[in-house]
């Protein structure tokens, strides 16, 4: 044979290999159309089977910080700070600490304020009762005159005899004062003074049956905080006049008490 009918032949498949290579085709071909028809059915068609996942669990690492036990200085606001890692978020619960007693410091005043008394009823205005209480011919006998201290106040006391009480009258007045009847001056110690005038009273029995029943002093010094001094400025036709000087005008009561018949002047010592 010739050099180019030997090359023909070289290059000219058999009908073996034609029907090999026709038959590896239709085999590829077929392949791909199953390949085609898997990536199908993986579509959105509900139809399908479901594919399943193995679900993997990572690790997770929670750390919490410990509420702040330090009070709070805004009322009604509690603050916990709470640090959590991780990509998953837990809810904690940290209880948390409320001062449930809270101390107000109170100052109560120990003193009493300015104008007010601890004598129950006492003023600094004018006290009497009706002169002629007892009437012409009933005059109250002084026996006593006298003096005490008392816990927010002082007394002074005029006793009588009997159960016979004479009208009064008790209140500041201003010097000079005199003596009944000579119109003498008398001094008087203190800064302010109390006159207490008694109608239908004496120191001496008029009737002439006792005479003199008052016996004690025209003049007493008592010196006490408030009382300074009691004197005797008359005892004349059935009028007694005592005056009581005192350090400044503190409010003052009367009463009248029996068994012995007294009138009871006491003077605050406060207010």
């Amino acid at each position: 044979m010739t050099s180019s009918r030997i090359q023909h032949l070289r290059h000219t498949p058999s009908a073996r290999q034609r029907a090999t290579v026709g038959a590896r085709r239709w085999a590829l071909l077929g392949v791909l159309a199953l390949a085609t028809a898997a990536g199908a059915c993986g579509g959105d068609d509900s139809s399908g089977a479901p594919t399943t996942a193995t679900p993997t669990t990572a690790p997770l690492t929670t750390t919490t910080t410990a509420p702040d036990t330090t009070p709070d200085t805004t009322p009604g606001t509690t603050v916990i700070p709470t640090t959590t890692t991780g990509s998953t978020t837990i809810p904690t619960t940290v209880p948390t600490t409320t001062d449930a007693t809270t101390t107000i410091p109170i100052t109560i005043p120990t003193t009493t304020p300015t104008g007010t008394t601890l004598l129950p009823g006492a003023a600094t205005t004018p006290v009497s009762t009706p002169e002629g209480v007892n009437g012409p011919g009933l005059t109250a006998l002084l026996v006593d005159v006298r003096t005490g201290r008392h816990d927010g106040y002082e007394r002074v006391v005029f006793e009588f005899l009997g159960d016979r009480v004479p009208g009064y009258a008790v209140q500041y007045v201003d010097p000079p004062f005199t003596a009944d009847p000579s119109d003498l001056p008398v001094a008087v110690d203190g800064d302010a003074f109390l006159r207490v005038r008694m109608a239908w009273a004496s120191g001496y029995d008029l009737t002439g049956d006792l005479g003199q029943v008052y016996t004690g002093p025209d003049r007493i010094d008592v010196n006490a905080p408030v009382v300074q001094e009691l004197v005797l400025l008359g005892d004349f036709e059935a009028v007694l006049s005592w005056v009581i000087g005192v350090d400044a005008e503190h409010p003052f009561r009367v009463t009248i008490l029996d068994e012995p018949a007294r009138i009871v002047i006491d003077i605050a010592t406060s207010g």
